[in-house]
């Protein structure tokens, strides 16, 4: 997954990345003055639900709402999967297809003081998402709100549970949020800038946490784990805040509400465990140039350290610094870095101005682009292939920029390159904003091997007769093949009926060997690329009804999309596609299935190991000279060619 780094001199922060963090979950239900935390063990539950109402003082807010319920992890009617970490023996939850208690719009509150309503604030609740009706499914799945939302007279947000695909199979959903910008206009939005917050799997659970200023009124951070793995993508937003917006003025909370459940379709369930509302630290890790870390300071404190700070209640243990190495900031594309050259010296004889470099690694192949549109002076830029060098490229004033420098669509391999910040002249220096984007990816591999998907590119009204799968009536399936390479097309942002759809392509793989099988998706495009293993039983005539997921991977930056899993014989479905809101209609990509052993890549042509490239490596690529490998091909690009063929000459070394 992408990471965005950003960076402002003198208070220097980082706003958007991906940390393995520990997993700090609530005990026996407790309150204290500021605060609560539940894992609801004390209270009265079963297999089929007891009512919250009641218990433990959670009550119903609003006439007519059904209550939420009690349920024991055993034998639940939810169908809910077991906690992977710390779920105890009950959960809360609610859904719209419950044959026990039909709870079409649940709701359950309980009164909570913040302190006095002052400080920071962190609320964390583990989320698991599932639905136990027939497709298609509709919104309203449920959320976790800090107060009653529709008075407007508490500081307030929802943190939303909507559908990834509402008009289709639910098979993914999203973490969005209801919260307000600095005018105090109510926004839902998803988290844009973060893609982990989309297409979480369901019959999963999660971590979801929000920190926020009673003293400001600001969203400050939030972030989401994933239990089974314990990976946390943490995401501090820009200019968000709680009902009032910057200005404020509203009363502070008075507690936490669950909803849950669907007017429209029955279905939709949703399951909470371990909440947990406490004072919060908004002091954290602070990086300095040397990747020296020192802990549990202030933002302000680091910025006067001249370091990074890396986010409200982070820990040196879990944070990776970054280095100011002999050419510059060592980081990786693509980030946004907030800076000024003043002060900064002149270490480069580019120019006679004082300049900022960095040292960049470029993960994946791709066109980048290296804007400082928004400089605040007249600035020059430079892409070398050493420090202090342009030979790459360079630009001076860029069309629409003013006198400010881009560097655009430049073609780059995955390696290291240096880019240096300069001024015009030797007087000349100022604030600026370096973006540095991954454009777009490298065509797809021209493999001549490659079965063509022939379905035209989706556009609004589109319906899929090609491989719609179970989004369609009739079902309708594309295949695919071990050893097969497949081209096809995805795409997202056009309606049917007037609601946001996607295209899935549903595909039937039949595996005849027991061991492991490789699903690889390369993108031409940017954005999310979203691939789904499917087990059908070996039962096609039901496979729409109730099809296990055995595997949801989610990729974006042109990074390769592989997902390899241990499968008996059988038949199963792989779906290729992206997220809502993501890549357009007509993005290609090209998928490549490995049953057995995987491609193992040879950049010094000795295929098979030995030490030695000779006669040997050769013959293998000559011998496998046309097809997708994995055999002959030194590169993993799916297609053995006259790149491999070159590697192996280029690197010619046979025994003595």
């Amino acid at each position: 997954m992408a990471t965005s780094v950003v960076l402002r001199a003198g208070a220097l922060r980082c706003l958007g990345g991906t940390i393995a963090a520990g997993i700090t979950l609530s005990v026996a239900s407790s309150a204290w003055a500021g605060g609560y935390s539940s894992d609801f063990e004390t209270l009265t539950a079963s297999s089929f639900g007891e009512v919250i109402t009641g218990q433990d003082g959670f009550y119903i807010p609003v006439a007519g709402s059904q209550p939420g319920f009690v349920y024991t992890y055993a034998d639940n009617i939810l169908n809910i999967p077991a906690h992977p970490v710390d779920g105890g023996d009950n959960f809360v939850g609610s859904t719209g297809g419950d044959p026990g208690k039909d709870v079409p719009f649940s709701r359950a509150q309980r009164d909570v003081t913040y302190g006095d309503g002052t400080g920071a604030w962190r609320i964390s609740v583990d989320m698991c998402i599932t639905f136990v009706g027939t497709p298609p499914s509709a919104q309203n799945v449920g959320s976790l709100s800090t107060t009653d939302f529709g008075a407007s007279t508490h500081a307030t947000f929802i943190a939303l549970v909507t559908w990834t695909d509402p008009a289709g199979t639910p098979l993914t959903w999203d973490a969005d949020f209801v919260w307000y910008d600095f005018n105090g206009t109510q926004l839902t939005e998803k988290v844009t800038d973060e893609p982990a917050f989309q297409g979480l799997e369901i019959r999963h659970w999660y971590r979801r946490s929000v920190l926020f200023a009673l003293d400001t009124n600001q969203i400050l951070e939030t972030s989401i784990t994933d239990l089974e793995t314990g990976e946390t993508t943490t995401f501090a937003p820009v200019d968000r805040y709680l009902a009032g917006g910057g200005a404020g003025g509203l009363d502070a909370p008075i507690g936490f509400r669950f909803f849950g459940g669907s007017g429209t379709v029955a279905g939709n369930t949703i399951a909470w465990d371990n909440i947990t509302i406490e004072p919060a630290t908004t002091d954290g890790a602070c990086c300095l140039t040397d990747a020296s870390c020192t802990g549990d300071v202030s933002a302000s404190a680091c910025a006067d350290l001249g370091g990074i700070f890396q986010g409200f209640a982070t820990d040196c243990g879990a944070v990776e610094c970054f280095e100011l190495g002999p050419d510059g900031w060592i980081v990786d594309a693509p980030f946004t870095w907030r800076d000024s050259t003043c002060g900064n010296g002149n270490d480069c004889d580019l120019d006679p101005s004082e300049d900022v470099q960095w040292e960049i690694t470029v993960p994946v192949d791709g066109i980048y682009t290296f804007s400082l549109c928004d400089a605040e002076y007249d600035s020059k830029l430079y892409l070398g292939s050493a420090g202090c060098l342009g030979d790459i490229a360079e630009n001076d004033d860029f069309p629409g920029c003013e006198t400010a420098s881009v560097i655009e669509n430049v073609e780059l391999e995955a390696g290291t390159y240096f880019l240096t910040a300069e001024g015009f002249s030797a007087a000349t220096c100022g604030d600026f904003e370096l973006v540095v984007t991954l454009s777009d990816c490298f065509p797809l591999p021209d493999n001549p091997d490659a079965v063509e998907e022939g379905e035209a590119d989706c556009e609004d009204e589109f319906v899929d007769t090609v491989n719609g799968g179970c989004n369609v009536d009739p079902p309708v399936f594309g295949t695919m093949e071990c050893g097969g390479v497949l081209n096809g097309t995805t795409g997202a942002n056009f309606l049917v009926g007037g609601v946001q759809n996607r295209d899935l392509d549903w595909y039937i793989l039949e595996v005849t060997e027991s061991g492991p099988v490789t699903v690889s998706v390369v993108p031409d495009f940017v954005e999310d690329l979203v691939v789904f293993v499917l087990d059908t039983n070996d039962d096609i005539p039901t496979i729409c009804d109730a099809t296990p997921t055995l595997a949801v991977t989610t990729t974006n930056q042109c990074a390769v999309n592989e997902t390899t899993l241990e499968l008996d014989p059988g038949l199963y479905i792989v779906i290729v596609t992206t997220n809502f809101s993501s890549a357009n209609c007509g993005s290609g990509y090209q998928a490549t299935i490995i049953c057995g052993d995987s491609c193992v890549a040879a950049p010094d042509g000795d295929l098979n190991g030995d030490g030695f490239t000779d006669f040997a490596d050769l013959l293998e690529v000559l011998a496998n000279f046309g097809s997708g490998g994995p055999a002959g091909d030194t590169d993993c690009n799916g297609a053995v060619e006259f790149t491999d063929l070159l590697t192996v000459i280029a690197n010619w070394n046979p025994a003595p």
